[in-house]
């Protein structure tokens, strides 16, 4: 695997149990290896290879030498489990103990690369105690997702040290340790590529709220964190499963801004519309939020050049359609788009390609393209010839020159190293 400069490989032993002092309560980690251990949170991490382990927690008071004199005691963890639960058994302390030891502390089980649970319980002696939910992460008495480190956590309050302590966990889905492996490192890695590009305000969508494939990507984290509650009944074992598209859809997303020279005309399609949308302009790309890039049609011109005509971009809210045309006249229900989106030449030149408009009624999508792959995709898809020549463009096997020549220096790095984070992550999340 390749790793970004905000990645500190850890490599960590399948099944271990780690214990920690987790910090989110803590106002300050000065003298904190003297205080005593009033929350302890053991992380685990489980593995299809590695049904059960163990570990030990050594406690003394931290500050004076009677530990030679036996003033310590032991804390062990042990936890099970199979495709559908875990069981986590904290048992008493045992060794002489120290003056000082807590009675009481706060537990906290997280279980790394693993589902999100639908139960979580605790039981002490005859009683079992159920705790709920929580969108936030560190509520106390209560269970959460965290989509980013694809982790589930638990967290109880003042659990009696000197009795068996024993956690009940059932998963949201059949465990599958393949299934969830390498998502979080995906996951940050299209998180930065985001960032990167939101810099310079060139990732597709960022003028939409719901933004593009690598935004949708970026945020899955948080996602997942949602759809955890089981009130909502998700199928959450299909949302892990979709990372993989999710995750080709970002990379050919960036992959287009690299790769698409100047005057390009870029078919993009919602699959859930059933809508098809034209660019030739970067305000029309970057406005496409939850579309995707399918292929380029050819090339268009710049504005004044000879025989240029202006590309329009209409839309309707009642069909959700783009409507591509060269006619500057606005159709019924429809609105203009706020952006211009280039140029076409109104007059054929020597190999040049007639850009032509079809219309699905069942889809309510028109379909503005030139090449002979989205002829026959028409064709075959119940499209109906509107209009055979709108302009003509210049055709897909002329090479134009690279659209990081419209960037400036800064700019060109960014769409690099974004598209440097997403293939650093292919080995992790695409199957061999």
């Amino acid at each position: 695997h390749q790793y970004d400069l905000r990645e500190t490989p850890i490599f960590i032993k399948a099944g271990a149990i780690i214990p920690k002092m987790p910090l989110m309560e803590q106002k300050s980690t000065i003298g904190r290896t003297h205080q005593q251990y009033d929350t302890l949170q053991f992380a685990i991490y489980i593995n299809d290879n590695v049904m059960s382990g163990q570990t030990t927690v050594y406690e003394d008071d931290g500050i004076t030498y009677d530990y030679i004199k036996g003033s310590y005691r032991w804390t062990t963890v042990k936890y099970s489990h199979d495709s559908t639960s875990a069981t986590v058994t904290i048992e008493p302390p045992v060794g002489k103990g120290y003056q000082g030891a807590p009675t009481s502390r706060g537990i906290v089980i997280s279980l790394h690369n693993a589902p999100p649970f639908t139960e979580a319980s605790m039981t002490v002696g005859s009683k079992t105690t159920k705790y709920p939910y929580s969108r936030y992460e560190w509520t106390e008495n209560a269970w959460w997702y965290s989509g980013m480190e694809v982790s589930s956590y638990l967290y109880i309050t003042n659990v009696n040290v000197a009795t068996t302590t024993t956690i009940n966990l059932k998963f949201a889905f059949v465990y599958q340790s393949q299934l969830l492996a390498n998502i979080k490192g995906t996951l940050n890695h299209a998180l930065w590529a985001k960032a990167t590009l939101d810099l310079a305000r060139k990732d597709v969508g960022a003028h939409k709220p719901l933004g593009g494939n690598l935004a949708t990507l970026a945020s899955f984290g948080d996602t997942l964190g949602f759809l955890a509650d089981p009130a909502r009944k998700e199928n959450m074992q299909a949302a892990f499963q979709n990372v993989q598209n999710l995750y080709k859809a970002a990379y050919g997303e960036v992959l287009s801004l690299a790769k698409r020279g100047p005057d390009t005309l870029l078919q993009m399609v919602n699959v859930g519309r059933q809508d098809h949308c034209l660019c030739l302009s970067d305000d029309c790309v970057h406005s496409q939020g939850g579309y995707q890039n399918v292929m380029v049609e050819g090339y268009g011109t710049k504005q004044g050049a000879k025989d240029s005509v202006r590309l329009y971009m209409y839309w309707s809210d009642k069909y959700e359609d783009n409507w591509a045309t060269t006619d500057p006249n606005i159709p019924a229900g429809y609105t203009r788009a706020t952006f211009a989106d280039g140029f076409v030449y109104h007059k054929p030149f020597p190999e040049s390609v007639e850009l032509q408009l079809w219309y699905n009624e069942e889809r309510k999508d028109h379909f503005t393209f030139a090449t002979a792959a989205s002829k026959a995709y028409a064709q075959a898809n119940g499209y109906k010839l509107v209009n055979q020549t709108l302009g003509f463009v210049g055709p897909t096997f002329l090479n134009a020159e690279d659209s990081m020549q419209r960037l400036g220096v800064t700019e060109q790095a960014r769409v690099q190293y974004a598209l440097g984070l997403l293939e650093s992550a292919a080995p992790r999340i695409l199957p061999p």
